[in-house]
């Protein structure tokens, strides 16, 4: 069995996984016998960074000019013929190219680097790491990043990348380059293309559609629109979309739906940042006939003078019979009615839901709350935040509410308001599979727990009596310390 190359590599992985120096034990294990020297190479530069990579065709140093000041970089010496021979024979084992890390060599040093290797390299060779699969990187300029895309084969299948201060016509001519130099590429993820106007959308959408291999795509810079939608919907591949996660709203933009259902056959994941209006609402409902979605998270993306229309998207992913994990963040309503979860209630395959709203008046009751959960009879995981304000609404009745109607609970999430008096009678709530509770964003200050003391440790008599193994509490004031110290005051009761 120790001389199957599969086996040997799932071993040696394990060592270099540990090994700090990612050379010492993989060296060490190809002189074992002839059987373990290809798979140790493999697993040594299966992941390999562009330097140490570059290290292999010839010693690079770095300088500093005696006039200017300024680092300079280059190889100690002109790389042979052999160099050229060795350098091959380690690039045709590099899978992943990781230039994410590159030990802060970047800016000029990085585009010094990439001109000399260019420069030196040998006329009419073609791609230096013709196996790699996978590009990882850190944010890179536009230039230096097309400079490492040379180095790759046609049959790239991951780009991850980050564009760095890059102005409005470069970007437009690297989304131009991506599918003339990988036409298969299966996943994307292309940060840094910061909102600037509609033809960079334009541009987005157009290269999208030309990919039609794609499986994955992330664009977190970028706001979800219409044209970005129907450009993803014509993708038969596509399996997972995270799409606005970190963007800055653009009131020009907002989604205009005008698909079909005809569109992302096999979509199974789905997080994107949208306006809860008619338009997202109608977005919704023509996606929620794919069988294949089972991961949905939506961020409220709206404008600070504007509210979201709550009800509508609940009844559109109430439609969404197999969906098993639903997020739905950062949305702001000017009233949250007392019935508005009830949309819900028709996802019953659902295994884990986080609910973060923030309304200016709510009427939402904890036995709401517990209604609407109820049908809910796979949901092992619940985190819930719902705000009137800047207070929460929730509190251990909100708790004890939820854990009679939904016996399936297993991880429970609350941001909840320890300064409210209980009337607990904590005997009567037994709770046999929940096994983790999490408070988050508990109100306190230096005062603070000195006067809510009361509050927690009712609290923690109430918690003892579900025998949950692990239960954390997290305040607003992180610092202090001060809820550390009455925290393991009240400790013991939960034993």
């Amino acid at each position: 069995m120790l001389t199957i190359p599969e086996l040997i590599m799932e071993f040696l992985g394990h060592l270099h996984a540990e090994d700090e120096g990612h050379v010492g034990w993989i060296d060490t294990a190809g002189l074992v016998c002839k059987s373990w020297i290809i798979p140790a190479k493999v697993v040594k530069w299966g992941t390999a960074d562009l330097r140490r990579l570059l290290s292999v065709l010839a010693p690079i140093r770095i300088w500093e000019d005696e006039y200017t000041g300024i680092a300079l970089i280059d190889f100690a010496r002109r790389p042979k013929l052999d160099d050229w021979k060795r350098f091959g024979d380690v690039a045709n084992l590099v899978f992943t190219l990781d230039v994410s890390g590159e030990m802060r060599l970047e800016g000029p040093l990085l585009t010094m680097l990439l001109t000399t290797l260019n420069r030196r390299r040998p006329p009419h060779s073609s791609a230096l790491l013709p196996n790699t699969r996978t590009l990882k990187t850190g944010p890179l300029m536009v230039n230096d990043l097309k400079e490492i895309l040379s180095l790759l084969p046609p049959t790239l299948q991951t780009l991850d990348t980050t564009l760095y201060a890059s102005d409005e016509d470069a970007k437009l001519a690297f989304l131009q380059l991506i599918p003339q130099r990988f036409p298969t590429l299966s996943t994307l993820r292309l940060a840094g293309m910061w909102d600037g106007n509609e033809k960079l959308h334009q541009a987005m959408a157009d290269m999208l559609t030309q990919l039609q291999s794609l499986r994955e795509v992330s664009i977190p810079n970028m706001n979800f629109t219409s044209g970005i939608a129907s450009a993803l919907s014509t993708l038969p591949e596509l399996r997972r979309v995270e799409v606005g996660q970190d963007c800055v709203e653009n009131k020009e933009l907002n989604l205009k739906w005008e698909g079909s259902s005809g569109g992302f056959p096999k979509l199974a994941k789905l997080d994107v940042h949208i306006p809860f209006d008619d338009a997202s609402s109608s977005f919704l409902l023509d996606i929620s006939s794919i069988n294949s979605l089972q991961s949905l998270k939506l961020a409220h993306n709206v404008q600070q003078d504007g509210t979201g229309d709550l009800d509508g998207v609940f009844r559109a992913i109430g439609q969404m019979h197999g969906l098993r994990h639903l997020a739905l963040t950062s949305v702001r309503v000017e009233l949250l009615q007392a019935d508005s979860l009830q949309g819900l209630m028709r996802c019953e395959a659902l295994e884990s839901l986080e609910l973060s709203i923030s309304a200016t008046t709510t009427q939402i009751t904890n036995e709401g709350i517990a209604a609407a959960l109820r049908p809910l009879t796979h949901l092992k995981r619940l985190e819930l935040c719902v705000l009137q304000g800047h207070k929460s609404v929730l509190d251990l009745h909100t708790l004890t509410s939820i854990l009679q109607s939904s016996p399936s609970l297993e991880h429970v999430v609350l941001e909840l308001d320890v300064r409210s008096q209980w009337a607990l009678q904590p005997n009567r709530h037994q709770h046999n599979n929940l096994h983790t509770l999490d408070f988050v964003n508990v109100p306190g200050s230096r005062r603070g727990f000195e006067l809510h003391r009361q509050p927690i440790q009712e609290m923690a008599a109430f918690l003892s009596t579900l025998s949950v193994k692990n239960v954390t509490v997290v305040s607003k004031v992180q610092a202090s310390g001060i809820e550390d110290r009455y925290w393991r005051e009240v400790a013991p009761l939960m034993q």
